[in-house]
This record gives C-alpha cells, sequence and structure tokens, in this order.
C-alpha cells in the first residue's frame, strides 16, 4: 500500500533579524509563490515572521526539495536585501491531505485559585 504524498517544514531565519517594512516585497513574493503552486495543485506555503527580534520565514511544501525555483526566488530576494540567512532541514510533517487549517488561537484559561472545602 502506497503511503500519502508527505507534506515538509522548514524555516528561513534571517541573520540579523530585519524590521517589517524591509521585508515587504518579500511577503509580495511568498504570496505570489502560493498562489502560482496552487494553481497547479501544489502545497506551497509560506508565512513571513518579522519584528525586531527574530525574521523568520516559515514554509509548508509538498516537496523537500530545497533547491527548486521558488528557494531560489526566496534565496535572490534574501541577497537582494542584502540579508544572511541560515535554512532548516525539511521536516515531513504529515499528509498533503491533511493541510492545516487556519485557526483562531485562544488565550489559556487564567490561573484560578484551589477551591476550598468551607
Amino acid at each position: 500500500m502506497a503511503s500519502s504524498p508527505k507534506l515538509w517544514a522548514y524555516t528561513y531565519r534571517l541573520i540579523p533579524p530585519m524590521r517589517p517594512e524591509r521585508v515587504r516585497a518579500l511577503r509580495t513574493l511568498l504570496a505570489r509563490v502560493e498562489k502560482a503552486a496552487a494553481k497547479r495543485d501544489a502545497v506551497w506555503e509560506g508565512r513571513m515572521v518579522a519584528d525586531e527580534r527574530i525574521s523568520h520565514i516559515l514554509v509548508l511544501s509538498d516537496s523537500p526539495d530545497l533547491d527548486d525555483t521558488i528557494n531560489r526566488r526566496i534565496a535572490a530576494a534574501l541577497h537582494a536585501l542584502d540579508a544572511a540567512y541560515a535554512i532548516t532541514v525539511p521536516l515531513a510533517v504529515g499528509d498533503r491531505h491533511a493541510r492545516a487549517r487556519k485557526t483562531t488561537v485562544r488565550p489559556a484559561a487564567p490561573d484560578r485559585p484551589p477551591a476550598s472545602d468551607h
């Protein structure tokens, strides 16, 4: 029995972190790449996390190939920004038919004092 195609997750870590306004063009590129992947029924989703403490591009893809066209375009965009980066090894995270859905993150319930026996 053949297994389902895997989903892979990996991260670009920009060194040093970049301010959100500096990575605006990169965000646009990620959105374009995601739309193009959807048109060809592929999975490629990239999210930019950028502030003064950390800058990452979080990727979910149906391929672990880091030398594909998409990643070369991201590398070129980072080079144009004169940004050094590190990229993690792709990690299998599931199958493409169980894509992550957008969810609402709820804050943890506040700590409650222990019940008393009075």
